[in-house]
């Protein structure tokens, strides 16, 4: 059994696109973020909580292959199981609230906060 297979058994076997992107929910959304932030290089708007694997979920529901897991993500896919344990882990919440102002943690760092 392959890692994705084992880890995201219910993701997409291809992408599927049904609107226009960005679709009618992600324009909306793109045009109210351009009012606040410089949206010009927003192509739409991701929906994380329905993302898995390496398919990326607009809020419109189209299903994209994220071959380049936006590039600076954990290219391990959207809602990794093991991730998302860790992330629950009091070792984690401490280092997230409690991290530098740089997002650095030395080993002296993790001395004091873990």
């Amino acid at each position: 059994m392959s890692y994705s297979e084992k880890n995201f058994p219910s993701e997409p076997t291809a992408p599927k696109v049904s609107t226009s992107i960005p679709g009618p929910i992600g324009a909306q959304k793109v045009k109210t973020l351009g009012e606040v932030f410089d949206n010009r290089c927003t192509y739409f708007v991701a929906d994380y909580s329905k993302s898995t694997g390496n398919y990326i979920v607009d809020v419109d529901g189209n299903q994209l292959l994220d071959v380049y897991c936006q590039v600076a993500s954990i290219p391990l896919g959207y809602n990794n199981p093991k991730l998302i344990e860790v992330a629950k882990s009091d070792k984690m919440i401490r280092n997230l609230v409690n991290r530098t102002a740089t997002g650095s943690n030395t080993r002296l760092e993790r001395f004091v906060w873990c």
